[in-house]
């Protein structure tokens, strides 16, 4: 069960953005295979990029609060000591998030990523005994033309 994102007091994607499914792969099952790839690596790229903003916010109030701090009244400092620690909170429940989407999504992605393998297996293995299926159709019929001209001439 990923992370809990009801922690964050914000409003995230109702939908993560995925990339496209190339249009040569016709198969329903290849294709709902890379869907679920493609959300997988989104939601994990998703949740890295947002610890990583979260963290980038804190470390740039904490140089700020540094600089500030002896400019502000003690109503003030305290305001922002609060800030800073709500920011900290923030930065730390992101990075939780980003560790817990990343193993709960990688777990399904590599998943996925075994079931498009085993598809395309599939597929090669089809498409090989198709080649030689048609081959031996081939060899058969010139076969018994062959044949059939040697009987005639008989």
């Amino acid at each position: 069960m990923p992370f809990p994102l009801a922690l964050f007091n914000m409003d995230f994607p109702p939908e993560i953005e995925t990339g496209p499914i190339p249009d040569h792969i016709i198969d329903p099952e290849m294709r709902a295979c890379l869907g679920e790839i493609n959300k997988y690596s989104a939601e994990i790229k998703f949740a890295k990029d947002f610890a990583r903003t979260c963290r980038q916010e804190y470390q740039e109030y904490i140089i700020q609060h540094k600089n500030l701090s002896h400019l502000l009244d003690p109503d003030q400092l305290t305001e922002n000591e609060s800030l800073l620690e709500s920011k900290k909170r923030k930065a730390l429940y992101a990075q939780t998030y980003s560790s817990s989407t990343n193993l709960h999504s990688g777990t399904y992605l590599q998943r996925a990523i075994e079931r498009l393998q085993r598809l395309e297996n599939r597929a090669a293995t089809a498409a090989a005994f198709s080649q030689q299926q048609a081959m031996d159709t081939t060899a058969s019929n010139t076969n018994n033309g062959q044949r059939g001209g040697q009987e005639v001439k008989k």
